[in-house]
């Protein structure tokens, strides 16, 4: 559960950062937010889980 709340609180944060900024602050690469935002994008919810 911990996982997915992470990846969907990245997602949240989309409204007003940049990928660049929420990996900084998550402490993961930008290519992992840009990831998860395919996966969202592609599959919704369950493509993050």
């Amino acid at each position: 559960m911990h996982r997915l709340a992470r990846r969907v609180n990245s997602l949240v944060l989309l409204d007003g950062l940049s990928f660049e900024e929420i990996a900084r602050v998550l402490f993961v690469d930008d290519a992992t937010i840009r990831t998860w935002f395919r996966l969202y994008e592609e599959d919704g919810i369950d493509g993050l889980a």
